[in-house]
């Protein structure tokens, strides 16, 4: 895996954009941002993966975040927190990724997030190595409280959260923490839901995206708070994490005769129980989910390029039944093969 700085990192974002505008100078850079009085959108393609980032400023300290990246080249991206007081609260619905970190008492030197489950932090002044894996879908909501909004919904209350008190007390320096709150329950499920598919617009969607981000706090410290909590199941090994994307690879190698859950457990050396865990935390779908998507994916570039005909981009993704293929390329992209392969889509 190839390690740069943040520096590097938006560096080599640049150069793609550039390269791209340089190579065909009728395009523009593949970034578009859109901006409203709260609301602000980024979509782009680089190097390292496709991006899609919402942002909403509820208050100038509560911050919403929805981010959905797809990478193709796995990275590991050093940076600092710098001064940072804000806590941050994540909830994953896909993906994962590694982080590498020293110095924090009450933090792992090394650490993975994975999808399904929930996390709230506090690292001022820490610097981390951050890796993502190629093939990975990243979809998470962050949300960042600043100490302003903490201290408002704290004032008269006798007791407020003990994880929070260090830093309410300004005892900052030795507050640091980084928790797994546990799996997602039904109710985060719903609430976040709610949030990426947010109805309403304007002062209406703003007032709403607030309420739910508020209820998934809640929700959180309640998590967080609650002795013995059966619904905190921990995530995947990192051993097994790479056993897992080494199973991808395996999967992917031959899309026409793929081999069975069983089959691929025994080759990475993983019970098929915990493959299919791993699978979902990592990727956040099942084996064969995820080989559906790959094959759909190989198939809408393939018809894209025109080169082949449906009955051989049928056969080169796996599907003997032409038939059979054209109704879940439909299901997965609304239009049928033949319209792709004709440009309509």
């Amino acid at each position: 895996m190839e390690v740069i700085t943040a520096a590097e990192f938006e560096q080599r974002i640049q150069e793609t954009w550039q390269a791209d505008v340089s190579t065909q100078p009728h395009i523009q850079p593949h970034i578009q941002r859109h901006t409203d009085a709260f609301d602000t959108v980024y979509q782009g393609q680089h190097y390292f993966s496709n991006d899609s980032t919402r942002i909403v400023e509820l208050r100038s300290d509560l911050l919403l975040e929805i981010m959905e990246d797809r990478y193709h080249h796995s990275v590991g991206i050093t940076g600092n927190h710098d001064d940072s007081q804000d806590l941050v609260s994540k909830f994953y619905l896909s993906g994962y990724h590694r982080v590498h970190t020293d110095g924090v008492d009450n933090c792992d030197r090394e650490y993975t997030e994975t999808s399904q489950h929930s996390y709230l932090f506090y690292l001022p002044n820490v610097e981390e190595t951050e890796c993502y894996f190629a093939g990975d879908r990243i979809h998470l909501v962050r949300i960042y409280w600043g100490l302003d909004f903490l201290q408002t919904i704290s004032r008269g209350l006798d007791k407020p959260p003990v994880l929070l008190q260090k830093i309410l007390e300004g005892d900052r320096s030795t507050a640091q923490f980084h928790l797994n709150a546990g799996h997602l329950t039904d109710a985060m499920q719903t609430t976040l839901q709610q949030l990426v598919q947010a109805p309403y617009c304007g002062l209406m969607q703003r007032l709403f995206l607030e309420s739910k981000v508020l209820e998934l706090l809640a929700l959180q410290l309640m998590q967080l708070q609650e002795p013995d909590n059966a619904t905190r199941r921990s995530p995947i090994k990192s051993s097994e994490i790479e056993q897992v994307h080494q199973a991808k690879e395996i999967l992917l190698s031959d899309l026409v005769n793929p081999p069975t859950i069983l089959e691929l457990a025994q080759q990475v050396g993983l019970h098929h129980m915990k493959l299919k865990q791993g699978f979902r935390q990592v990727f956040g779908t099942t084996v064969f989910g995820y080989l559906s998507n790959h094959r759909m994916e190989l198939a809408r570039h393939l018809l894209s390029d025109r080169q082949l005909s449906v009955t051989a981009v049928a056969n080169t993704v796996g599907y003997a039944n032409q038939g059979h293929f054209a109704a879940a390329f439909r299901r997965q992209f609304g239009v049928t093969p033949t319209a792709c392969r004709k440009g309509q889509f």
